[in-house]
């Protein structure tokens, strides 16, 4: 049987706020939900437990970067290696299905990705199929690529680099799948509360929806995998932001979306103009 191996570095207790528990929590249900049973996940935090297929491990150290080294290390230890190593943060979900689909694949793969990163505003529920020239940090690789020491970033083991500047670069001559458009292999959760963005929106002193806008163009979208949870974002969203979403799929209203979208970027590159002149 193939065996998958997720990583999970926590959020430390001082910077959980409540809606990041909550995001927490439906991370290991979709996590608990995955139709192939043949998965483990290490999370280290700050804490040895374990749950089921879930082992918590108390980290040494705070960082996220320090704590994949010491995952890494963890790993090392192992006397059964897994055949995939699979990195994700613990307010994203994965998707239930995807390690079923990686095993039913008809060919051989070093990695399996996403090309368009699906990104999921908790505030009002839409979502962005965006496709960058870097690959996500949530990719499924081979445990001997997982762990191979990469010499122009430090030495340290490809899952634990910048997956913004080594993977595509990685990746790049290997066997790599990428997953369809609306069946990704997870959805990264954008909230006021996510740790990078709020670090980002509070160094450049802008808004969260002035920033969700440079993230993509986001609408209101069907993601058959992930419908499951469908319910469950939209409770947070009422619960944390008072919100009521109500999903219209109409090809009028996308049609609307659309050209504000595009009236949006036009009166941003006339401001540009302006500034420089």
């Amino acid at each position: 049987m193939t065996k998958f191996l997720f990583i999970t570095c926590l959020t430390p207790k001082h910077l959980l706020t409540p809606l990041r528990k909550d995001l927490f929590n439906l991370y290991l249900k979709a996590l608990k939900a995955q139709t192939y049973t043949g998965w483990e996940a290490v999370l280290l935090g700050e804490e040895n437990k374990e749950d089921g297929k879930i082992k918590y491990l108390k980290a040494k150290t705070i960082t996220k970067e320090d704590k994949l080294q010491e995952a890494y290390a963890y790993l090392q230890q192992l006397q059964e290696k897994p055949n995939y190593i699979i990195r994700i943060d613990d307010d994203d979900l994965i998707s239930p299905v995807i390690l079923q689909k990686i095993v039913n694949g008809k060919k051989e793969i070093d990695c399996y990705s996403d090309f368009h990163n699906v990104l999921y505003n908790l505030y009002n529920g839409k979502m962005a199929h965006e496709a960058y020239s870097w690959m996500p940090s949530t990719i499924a690789m081979k445990y001997k690529d997982a762990v191979t020491p990469i010499d122009y970033f430090n030495n340290l083991p490809l899952f634990a680099c910048d997956h913004d500047v080594v993977y595509h670069k990685f990746y790049s001559n290997k066997k790599v799948q990428y997953s369809e458009k609306n069946s990704p292999v997870y959805m990264r959760i954008i909230s006021p509360t996510c740790l990078t963005l709020s670090q980002l929106t509070a160094e450049k002193k802008i808004e969260f929806g002035d920033f969700t806008k440079t993230l993509g163009y986001f609408e209101f979208d069907h993601l058959n995998d992930f419908e499951p949870f469908k319910n469950d974002l939209y409770s947070l969203a009422k619960r944390h932001f008072n919100q009521d979403i109500q999903p219209n799929f109409s090809p009028v209203s996308k049609i609307i979306n659309k050209t504000q979208h595009k009236i949006t970027n036009l009166s941003k590159r006339v401001l540009r103009k302006i500034r420089k002149k």
